[in-house]
């Protein structure tokens, strides 16, 4: 097989790699420019790595808080069905 032919085929597979992992990652709630570029590299393995991890659910996503009282930022992990206590001042929202 001609070279030409053959970095052509390398190139596109890892091209391939890139976009189907970064549209896997997307749907699986990570993140897709990470995904992406590790798909590049590792081609069909991070295609299966990625295959085999779960949904990340939107309950254990961290998410960035501020309290209405104090003006205060924090993180913690979400919980649907919990409020968030500040821990400046205590103010429960």
């Amino acid at each position: 097989m001609n070279d030409d032919v053959l970095s052509a085929i390398v190139v596109w597979q890892a091209i391939g790699s890139g976009v189907l992992c970064a549209a896997m990652a997307c749907a699986k709630g990570r993140s897709a420019l990470a995904w992406a570029f590790v798909g590049l590299v590792f081609g069909i393995l991070a295609v299966i790595a990625l295959a085999g991890m779960p949904i990340r659910e939107e309950e254990e996503q961290e998410t960035s808080f501020v309290c209405p009282s104090c003006r205060h930022r924090f993180r913690r992990l979400h919980r649907i069905d919990q409020k968030a206590l500040c821990p400046k001042c205590g103010e429960q929202f």
